[in-house]
């Protein structure tokens, strides 16, 4: 049968949709104060990432598509890569979408480690790229949440989405990148 070749601009459009349907609602279900600003934080997410034409452009690859260590095999003794499994995730997309995990696990020393043998013509923009991509799975896996209906899972999902909005978020305080909307 083959890999699916992913279309990212359509996926993440659906995506936007469903977080459209569901995550709005949420915000205004537990979150009524916030509600507004939450939701124009996850526009504009979504439309500088969906607005920028350089985001597609890229030679498709394939993905492993939750490349992190724990899914890469090592001989210790050796110091070396035996190797990588749990394939399941697999597509032909965006090679800059595989190094969202490790970015978003690692940070920004690692990313820049791995570039070293990972080459990519534009570092800002792969930086901006992952920003996003990581920005997107905490809102996807908000609406996941809410699709199980659990309001502990729910309230945890948008919690970790309000200090994205609010503040300097994940990466900008822990990884110590600087992404502004345009």
């Amino acid at each position: 049968q083959g890999i699916e070749e992913l279309d990212l601009k359509k996926w993440i459009s659906k995506k936007r949709e469903r977080v459209r349907n569901l995550l709005y609602r949420a915000f205004k279900e537990y979150l009524p104060k916030d509600a507004e600003m939450l939701t124009l934080y996850a526009e504009n997410l979504f439309e500088n990432y969906l607005g920028e034409a350089k985001n597609f452009e890229y030679t498709p690859a394939i993905l492993h598509a939750d490349f992190v260590g724990e899914h890469v095999k090592v001989d210790t003794a050796r110091g070396e890569v035996t190797g990588i499994i749990d394939w399941g995730g697999t597509r032909i997309a965006d090679p800059d979408y595989d190094l969202w995990r490790s970015f978003s696990h690692y940070g920004k020393e690692f990313t820049n480690r791995l570039l070293m043998y990972y080459p990519h013509s534009d570092h800002e923009l792969l930086y901006k790229k992952l920003d996003f991509f990581y920005r997107f799975q905490v809102l996807n896996r908000a609406v996941r949440e809410i699709r199980k209906g659990t309001p502990e899972g729910i309230l945890g999902r948008l919690s970790i989405i309000k200090k994205h909005a609010l503040g300097p978020g994940y990466y900008e305080g822990e990884i110590g990148i600087s992404v502004t909307a345009r």
